[in-house]
């Protein structure tokens, strides 16, 4: 019937079909099957919307619909997958609304996807997300400030093409795991501390270009001593002033 799954499939743990053309939309049924815990589908045409029945999924560990034709909001009944779900894949599509902030419940979650969208809105402070160590909104029309409130774990922010403001806060240096910040094309303003990027002793990339950014950047002071495994620095079209 069309509430509920045949017995067949009810044992189904995995539906991957990656670039296989499909079309249509998801189905709203599928958290019938208890036992599924993937769900990838990328690499498709599939339209419509994200049927606020995956959060009632049983097991679900990982979803990716990433680069689809997948319209309307992300709904917040996802944040009902506290316990399973590990990693969130929706970018390349054309989500729109705000990211919800009860995400925030997703204290499993360690990859959460949604770059190249049309999402608006602030980002919310995340930090309750305990697991997460890859967050990717990069490409969006994000608004309000990149804060630092973020759980201690993660290791890659990436925010660029957005319009978010505001400045980038002291706070970050204690993010020690961070290897990657991405904020470049946005309209972040105000005093950038070099000394509070002494603490991220992990980062490997840092790129902040084409913002309102200002401070002193004086590499004969070597500032870069305190982050040994920084590769890639990208700070042009700001106000920053000393030697290079």
């Amino acid at each position: 019937s069309k509430d509920r799954m045949d017995p067949p499939l009810e044992g189904v743990t995995m539906i991957e079909l990656t670039n296989k053309n499909l079309q249509g939309t998801l189905s709203p049924f599928l958290h019938h099957l208890k036992w599924l815990h993937k769900l990838h589908l990328f690499e498709n045409k599939i339209q419509g919307t994200i049927p606020d029945s995956y959060g009632a999924f049983h097991s679900m560990q990982s979803i990716d619909l990433e680069n689809n034709l997948i319209s309307g909001t992300i709904p917040w009944s996802l944040s009902r997958l506290r316990e399973t779900l590990r990693e969130l894949w929706l970018g390349g599509n054309r989500l729109g609304g705000i990211l919800p902030p009860d995400l925030r419940e997703l204290h499993s979650l360690e990859y959460f996807g949604v770059a190249g969208n049309q999402l608006t809105g602030p980002i919310p402070p995340y930090e309750d997300m305990v697991s997460l160590l890859s967050f990717m909104a990069n490409d969006n029309v994000l608004t309000g400030n990149f804060h630092p409130y973020w759980p201690g774990n993660i290791e890659l922010l990436n925010v660029a093409n957005n319009d978010l403001t505001g400045t980038i806060s002291e706070k970050f240096s204690q993010l020690e795991t961070l290897l990657e910040i991405n904020a470049e094309n946005n309209r972040l303003s105000g005093r950038l501390s070099v000394q509070s990027l002494y603490q991220l002793h992990r980062l490997v990339t840092l790129k902040l270009g084409n913002n309102d950014l200002s401070g002193e950047i004086n590499y004969e002071k070597k500032w870069w001593d305190g982050t040994p495994e920084l590769e890639l620095i990208e700070m042009q079209n700001n106000n920053f002033v000393g030697p290079w």
